[in-house]
């Protein structure tokens, strides 16, 4: 099914941040903003280094941009939707951002949910009168650069029937697939603006009953690449070893897609790697054909002597109709309890197999908890590394 969306230009609400331009030799630096009390930070950087992007949200639900040049050290900020005081039929909006990605023309793009206050009242299944609010999935656009020059339009791209976005993905030729739930959507770019094609995978077992959603989706070069779960709880099996990836090329992934399982049973002959919630399992590419990195949060309590939980685990899969050929974890002490933020190298590093995240542990703390790893060939030694997260800027 395809149909036709229109572009939404909204002008950025811009704060100059007069900050003093940063020493070349600096590697680090603490930012503090007291007037974002939310929670839900996300990271982006460009590719060669020049512009880091973060993006936080505030308690009444609203996103807010920070934009960074580096090199020169010159900070811009903006929410994406005005503050609006709370009253009794009062109408607001906000965006709920869930991913972003910059591209090598310098504009940050980001996808997630929008929600509009309607303004009226509704009664909830508990029959308790609560405010009308609709929301809409979405994929946004911003030109760095405009930014930085205090200009600039943030253009906002609702998808019809879609609530909330969760994962996209850039493909070479200027179009983007993204991923809700057991929905996934093609955006291409086209005379009218834009077109979408939607459609879902159903993973199932034999008997036809298994239900997935996706995890995440990447793209490289010309192959799109979904990773998916089972959410069937009563299904023991399956949703507590078992993901999913499919292969397919960009221009036709939905008429032609592979999909390979993975047991984790398999990773060490025991069940150390299993989950047993719905966490989130994260899919990175790493710029080396189709290389994909799957990584998670281990959470197996089920038998004392294979006891693993709380670990990093990364599986390496260098492309279509091969298994991992790397499965790493932390072998420290530490125990996390989610992974934070994670990213692939730079596009212009190709040759460099590395795989981020930035993890949080039981205790609540990010310190010495950006874990990285390089990962090399089936017949090369493996390392991981852990550093403190100050240090990377």
């Amino acid at each position: 099914m395809k149909r036709k969306i229109n572009i939404i230009a909204v002008v950025l609400l811009l704060v100059n941040m007069a900050t003093p331009c940063r020493p070349a030799a600096q590697t680090s630096a603490t930012l503090r903003f007291n007037d974002i009390k939310g929670q839900h930070v996300l990271t982006a950087a460009h590719n060669k280094s020049k512009y880091f992007v973060t993006c936080s949200h505030t308690d009444d639900n609203r996103s807010c941009f920070l934009v960074e040049n580096v090199v020169t050290g010159a900070r811009k900020k903006f929410y994406t939707t005005a503050h609006v005081e709370p009253s009794m039929f009062y109408t607001c909006s906000g965006y709920i951002v869930n991913e972003m990605e910059i591209d090598n023309e310098y504009n940050c793009w980001f996808c997630g949910s929008k929600w509009v206050r309607t303004g009226q009242y509704v009664y909830n299944t508990q029959g308790l009168l609560v405010p009308d609010t609709v929301r809409y999935g979405y994929i946004g656009r911003f030109d760095l650069h405009d930014v930085m020059n205090g200009s600039g339009n943030l253009e906002i791209m609702t998808i019809g029937n879609s609530f909330n976005l969760e994962h996209f993905t850039l493909t070479d030729d200027g179009s983007l697939y993204a991923t809700e739930e057991m929905m996934i959507y093609k955006i291409q770019p086209n005379s009218a603006g834009y077109s979408v094609e939607k459609g879902f995978i159903n993973h199932t077992n034999q008997n036809g009953s298994l239900v997935c959603r996706f995890m995440d989706v990447v793209c490289s070069g010309d192959t799109v690449i979904t990773l998916a779960l089972c959410v069937d709880s009563n299904h023991y099996f399956h949703y507590h070893d078992m993901f999913f990836l499919n292969y397919g090329t960009r221009s036709n992934f939905f008429a032609g897609n592979n999909t390979y399982p993975y047991d984790t049973y398999d990773a060490y002959n025991d069940r150390r790697a299993r989950r047993w919630t719905n966490a989130p399992v994260f899919l990175t590419k790493t710029n080396k054909g189709c290389g994909v990195v799957v990584s998670y949060i281990t959470e197996n309590t089920d038998y004392p002597l294979h006891d693993f939980p709380g670990k990093l685990i990364m599986f390496h899969f260098p492309g279509e109709l091969t298994g991992p050929t790397e499965i790493i974890h932390n072998d420290d002490t530490d125990v996390y309890v989610r992974i934070i933020d994670h990213w692939g190298p730079p596009y212009n590093q190709k040759s460099r197999n590395t795989e981020f995240n930035i993890v949080q542990d039981s205790n609540g703390s990010t310190q010495s908890a950006f874990v990285s790893h390089q990962f090399t060939s089936e017949e090369a030694s493996s390392t991981m590394m852990c550093v403190d997260p100050s240090t990377l800027r």
